[in-house]
């Protein structure tokens, strides 16, 4: 009966592609911790950019804070969706706090996979042609089929291309949207917003900009990279999450109150999903003012740390993406990518693999996602044992 299954696994492991989770481990900052043997690891594949997720000195403030106020507040569980009895005033807090810093209305989701699947294809149908960056996330991609509305997929970060299908294309429907992450979360280079924006406003098309890898880290105040290049007021649609720098889970849309209104009523992962619970809105909240007010040197580590370390393994003659706090090594062969990963794994780098059909075959690579809290140190010793890798090979 499973025989199906079975034959399709056995070809991912052929294929050096099979999935497997991992063993948990234990937390020390940016470090994990082997339970079985208290190898520390210096962890590199983690979203948790500016060094929050596990700082005790911010957790013990946050629950101090909660505890003053009113614990009975603070419940695990919001028991229903947002729409029938899950609705709770620590959303009222945080949607008031996300329009103060973004001027806009504001609606939370419970995830930015949550928010683009379903705004896409609720926003969109077959009225509708979607132009989309070849690389946006899988959220979005499924997104565009859901929808069913018409798409074109232009060439990553080749707007000359994008303008080209606009020409061909745009006028021949009847509502048009272009598509794009603002970091790409596997090349870690950024979308040039004010092409873009340029392109939208020639062709008469809306805005949607997913900027789940910038929030807490670019910006104004951690808000964005369209806050960095002052162009947020002509985006129509911003995606920002709270699962990646601000240590969390959730997602937010910020636009026009139509949009907004849209959503409550269009959206089915908004209105058919149960609501996220108090004490998590209420810590996203404490972190997003947090960031706002007072993290400004943990973005200028970051910003530090990954200049040095692209710097570095550049200078070993490897093909390094990107220029942002995302840095990709590319290696090419899903084997060869495991071998190294593994490689820095026992010398005491936690940086996994990245293969297809995440990324391109032949493109396999070792994805370091930074934090603030990384040292000069850390990335000298990476740099050494990556020199040391390759030159045992070519020795070979």
């Amino acid at each position: 009966m499973y025989e199906f299954f079975l034959e399709k696994l056995n070809s991912l492991k052929i294929d050096s592609i099979y999935r497997t989770i991992k063993k948990p481990m234990l937390h020390e900052g940016h470090f994990l911790i082997e339970k079985e043997t208290g190898k520390k690891i210096l962890n590199l594949s983690s979203n948790d950019y500016l060094g929050i997720g596990f700082d005790k000195s911010i957790l013990n403030e946050f629950l101090k804070k909660i505890k003053d106020e009113n614990i009975e507040y603070y419940f695990f569980s919001s028991s229903g969706s947002r729409l029938l009895s899950g609705n709770s005033l620590s959303y009222e807090e945080l949607e008031a706090t996300l329009k103060e810093f973004y001027k806009k209305d504001v609606i939370v989701l419970n995830s930015g996979y949550h928010a683009n699947i379903g705004l896409i294809s609720s926003l969109f149908d077959y009225e509708t042609i979607i132009f989309f960056d070849k690389l946006c996330h899988a959220s979005i991609i499924d997104g565009i089929k859901l929808s069913g509305a018409k798409f074109y997929r232009y060439n990553h970060l080749d707007y000359n291309h994008l303008e080209k299908l606009l020409k061909n294309h745009r006028n021949n429907y009847k509502n048009s949207v272009i598509i794009t992450e603002s970091v790409f979360s596997m090349d870690g280079d950024i979308a040039d917003i004010e092409t873009l924006l340029y392109l939208k406003e020639k062709y008469n098309c809306l805005l949607y900009i997913d900027e789940a890898h910038s929030v807490g880290c670019m910006g104004q105040n951690g808000l964005g990279v369209s806050f960095k290049e002052n162009l947020f007021d002509r985006i129509d649609i911003f995606l920002g999450t709270f699962g990646k720098a601000y240590a969390s889970i959730g997602s937010f849309i910020v636009a026009d109150k139509i949009i907004i209104d849209y959503i409550i009523n269009k959206t089915r992962t908004f209105i058919y999903t149960t609501a996220l619970p108090p004490i998590v809105l209420s810590w996203n909240n404490f972190i997003l003012k947090k960031s706002f007010h007072k993290f400004h040197n943990r973005r200028e580590s970051l910003n530090y740390i990954a200049k040095y370390t692209r710097e570095k393994l550049s200078s070993l003659g490897l093909k390094v993406l990107g220029e942002s706090h995302i840095i990709p090594l590319v290696i090419g062969t899903n084997e060869d990518t495991i071998i190294l990963s593994e490689y820095l794994y026992k010398n005491g780098f936690y940086a996994l693999p990245i293969r297809y059909p995440t990324v391109p075959k032949m493109s396999a690579r070792i994805r370091f996602s930074l934090n603030s809290l990384v040292e000069k140190n850390n990335i000298d010793t990476l740099y050494d044992q990556i020199k040391e890798y390759y030159e045992r090979n070519m020795a070979k």
